[in-house]
């Protein structure tokens, strides 16, 4: 099965954490497939889900440690509802 992701690798993407907006890449794409299934949202909704579940792993930090020539990267999965290609798509959708 081949599935089309809304970003690729290396690209340059928005994020949202801890309330402030931060421009990042990404650095690896996570694809998962399952049953496709209902589920239930408060207040009594019920929506279909496909079974697909896209996550990007993206860059939250780095930190260049004195005395060591290298940097500390930080990383963390975001869903592809959680990123987005430039900071006013971003911000329309707070």
């Amino acid at each position: 099965m081949n599935i089309e992701t809304k970003y690729s690798i290396d690209d340059v993407v928005y994020i949202l954490s801890e309330k402030k907006i931060f421009r990042s890449r990404i650095s690896e794409v996570r694809v998962e497939v399952r049953k496709p299934h209902q589920a239930l949202l408060v207040p009594y909704e019920i929506v279909d889900r496909n079974g697909i579940k896209i996550e990007y792993l993206v860059i939250t930090s780095e930190v260049i440690i004195p005395g060591i020539t290298g940097t500390q990267t930080n990383y963390d999965w975001y869903d592809e509802k959680d990123i987005f290609i430039s900071k006013e798509e971003l911000i329309a959708n707070i």
